[in-house]
């Protein structure tokens, strides 16, 4: 499926990233992965992608989101007090002053994406945000922090580009 130039600054301005260029690399993985993979070729063997052809638009974006920390991936083997410190920097870039206490002090509990969930999205209710994850098909959750009130307007952009995003629970 081609990508719409159209659908992706709206859709990187909700998942807080109003970069052009950001909307250009993404583009360029979509329309020539070759040269994506030559200019983000350490990234992309670190995400185990050895070949042009395995190059995505969908992987491009979130890559660029997180180089400009507007997104953090876990894993199931992160810890709630990585966590905390990912998703304060992340409340912070949306100007929320939150606090994380609660979450960071279940210190080296693992699987802190699936099951500290409904902490996450408690913490930023009083904000009027809510973690989002772009879903990469694989064990990680690129996560980022959208305002409550666009989930389904960032919902029906991915879709459109044929992705999807959902809201950070603790089925995710």
């Amino acid at each position: 499926m081609p990508i719409e130039a159209r659908l992706l600054a709206p859709l990187c301005s909700l998942l807080g990233c109003d970069a052009a260029d950001l909307c250009e690399e993404v583009l360029l993985a979509a329309r020539d992965p070759a040269t994506y993979f030559e200019r983000f070729e350490d990234d992309l063997l670190q995400r185990g992608i050895e070949e042009p052809e395995r190059v995505s638009f969908w992987l491009a974006l979130v890559d660029g989101l997180q180089r400009r920390g507007a997104l953090w991936s876990f894993d199931w083997k992160d810890q709630a007090d990585n966590l905390a410190a990912a998703m304060q920097m992340l409340a912070q870039r949306r100007g929320a002053e939150l606090d994380w206490q609660p979450l960071a002090s279940r210190g080296d509990e693992y699987g802190a994406t699936s099951s500290f969930a409904d902490a996450i999205q408690q913490i930023l209710q009083p904000a009027e945000l809510v973690a989002v994850w772009l879903d990469t098909e694989s064990d990680e959750y690129p996560v980022c922090l959208i305002e409550a009130r666009q989930v389904d307007k960032l919902r029906g952009l991915a879709q459109q580009l044929g992705q999807r995003i959902a809201v950070l629970d603790a089925d995710s």
